[in-house]
């Protein structure tokens, strides 16, 4: 399934994954998805 994170999502995926829930956290992991971020992401932060 393809997913597109946020800016708060991308930056605690990265960072610190227990300000996720439980369902991103899993989600984040599965290797069968495709994650994506937006480029106004890298403009946000």
């Amino acid at each position: 399934m393809k997913y597109l994170l946020d800016t708060h999502s991308f930056i605690w995926s990265i960072f610190d994954t227990s300000k996720l829930s439980a369902n991103i956290h899993e989600v984040s992991l599965d290797t069968e998805n495709d994650i994506n971020v937006s480029s106004i992401t890298f403009w946000e932060i």
